[in-house]
């Protein structure tokens, strides 16, 4: 097989093909903004995190969300923020930070994408 066989065989694995058309995965097709984006709107209809803004793995936590922070800030809970939020905190016993509450169930610690993605059932 000479060099352009190659090619041409990695770029039909790479896209994959439909009939006659070549179509990219929607993964493929969506840059990592938009799929932080398309993420977080979906974890924000689930999800809710507790954190603290003095709390460092609560920072990278955020960070991870990437562009998709923007989509999901509404569902966080600063337990060293309002009254209300310190209340919401002390109701729902959050004793580690960041914690997160994923269809009723509490994950403390920090979270990769890939495993808020199987926690949420959300796909990255």
């Amino acid at each position: 097989m000479d060099t352009m066989e190659r090619i041409g065989l990695a770029l039909l694995l790479t896209i994959g093909c439909s009939g006659n058309n070549i179509q990219l995965s929607s993964k493929q097709q969506l840059s990592k903004s938009e799929r932080d984006i398309q993420f977080s709107s979906c974890l924000a209809q689930n999800s809710v995190m507790y954190g603290a803004n003095w709390c460092t793995p609560c920072k990278r936590q955020k960070i991870t969300l990437g562009d998709g922070w923007d989509y999901f800030k509404h569902k966080y809970v600063n337990c060293s923020g309002t009254e209300v939020e310190k209340k919401l905190c002390d109701d729902k016993d959050i004793n580690y930070l960041p914690t997160w509450e994923i269809d009723e169930k509490f994950y403390e610690g920090y979270k990769t994408i890939e495993r808020l993605s199987k926690l949420s059932g959300c796909e990255y």
